[in-house]
């Protein structure tokens, strides 16, 4: 009886740090400890020296070597180019924590019930986050409170959103930033994790599943509110997905004509007004209409070409605004002509690898693996109209990754159990 208890102790406890550990990396990049140390940086830190004295195999797959090999080539060429680029706080708070989760997640996630602690944070964070971003699209004071004392605003963020304080809702502007403090890693988040927060609709229970289609419209409706375009694409993308592999043919017909009729009825009203849509259905490049003429710099300019340009003169900053919304292009932009084929090897590797997980996972049941392997794979596509990538040490992309990683290790674990 009282090892029992001391297990369940354990178990209560592992919960709770694990829920703030994951709330700090995922949300307090903003709150700092000391100096430029951020939680989300000690969060990603900490994890090393505990994981150190924990026996375990890290699996070094060929993303990851390539992902080291990138990065040294990447300090490399900007220590030629006189920048040193490990010092920087975007260096630190992203690529030094990405290797921080790789290293330590799979010795401190050891079993399933660890991986269940995980998702069922992820299935908290994503109802609270996406809960707030809605009641921030119709302009709630209190859910804008809640998401400035998460994420602090800067002057600049400030003195923008007091030109909306009368605003009934925000149609056409892209500015609901929920837990996250921006709009666009709020949409990376939403986008993102919506395949782990809906893992209840793998399940068999009808309960499990009528809840995970809740999560799947609240997902929705906040992806609308976010007003963020590929957001609310991988967010519809994932819905055919889900219609297409769970629900039976007789359901897919039956949703089918229903649909029509939705589309019949309701064709010459707001359905087909772009209007009604706001920034999603809107031509507004935000810029990005600059990207070529940035670009076309690289095949004319030697340096650029093999070295890069992440700053130290007049174009680096709109080739930042313009090439890195591609994260081919920003590979380019970050390293040069080898620093893209490099991401370019490193993007096809990680596309089959995720894509044979999927299909494997599906099959064998493995639903903890499925689910942050599509996770993974929705950052990847998020990275072609975004500068969040693999690269730049994206925590979404990694955390997913990493986790995906772990659930096949300890699913592998389990059978050879069995099996034994």
């Amino acid at each position: 009886m009282l090892s029992s208890q001391k297990k369940i102790n354990i178990n209560v406890l592992f919960f709770i740090l694990c829920g703030i550990w994951l709330f700090s990396l995922l949300f307090l990049r903003k709150w700092h400890i000391f100096g430029p140390v951020s939680f989300r940086n000690f969060a990603g830190v900490i994890i090393v020296p505990l994981a150190f004295f924990i026996r375990g195999h890290i699996k070094i797959t060929k993303t990851i070597k390539l992902y080291i090999l990138w990065n040294i080539l990447y300090v490399i060429v900007n220590m030629i180019n006189g920048m040193n680029v490990l010092l920087t706080s975007d260096y630190l708070a992203y690529n030094i924590v990405s290797f921080c989760i790789i290293y330590a997640i799979p010795k401190l996630i050891r079993n399933e019930n660890h991986l269940y602690i995980i998702t069922i944070w992820f299935f908290i964070f994503y109802i609270l986050n996406s809960v707030v971003s809605i009641l921030q699209f119709v302009n709630n004071p209190v859910a804008w409170a809640i998401s400035t004392y998460i994420s602090p605003l800067t002057e600049n963020d400030l003195q923008q959103y007091s030109y909306y304080e009368d605003a009934e809702n925000f149609l056409t502007q892209s500015i609901c930033s929920g837990f996250n403090g921006f709009v666009v890693t709020n949409g990376y988040f939403i986008a993102c994790f919506l395949p782990i927060a809906t893992i209840l609709l793998w399940q068999k229970k009808k309960i499990s599943i009528n809840l995970g289609i809740l999560v799947l419209l609240l997902g929705m409706a906040s992806a609308f509110c976010t007003q963020q375009r590929m957001c609310f694409l991988l967010c519809a993308l994932y819905i055919v997905y889900i219609i297409y592999y769970r629900v039976s043919a007789g359901y897919k017909a039956f949703l089918f004509f229903i649909g029509l009729l939705f589309i019949l009825t309701y064709s010459n009203s707001f359905l087909f007004e772009s209007s009604s849509y706001g920034r999603l259905l809107s031509m507004n490049a935000n810029g990005r209409s600059q990207t070529w003429e940035m670009t076309s710099m690289f095949f004319t300019n030697t340096h650029y070409f093999f070295m890069g340009n992440v700053g130290g003169n007049i174009n680096a900053q709109e080739m930042v605004r313009t090439m890195g919304h591609n994260c081919f292009l920003d590979a380019l932009r970050r390293g040069g002509f080898f620093s893209l084929i490099i991401y370019i090897v490193m993007f096809l590797v990680v596309m089959f690898e995720l894509k044979n997980v999927i299909l494997d996972s599906k099959k064998r049941g493995n639903l903890f693996a499925l689910c942050f392997a599509m996770a993974a794979l929705f950052n990847i596509l998020y990275s072609f109209t975004h500068s969040e990538n693999i690269i730049n040490g994206s925590i979404f992309f990694w955390l997913s990754y990493t986790l995906m990683l772990t659930s096949l290790n300890i699913n592998a674990n389990n059978r050879r159990y069995i099996v034994q």
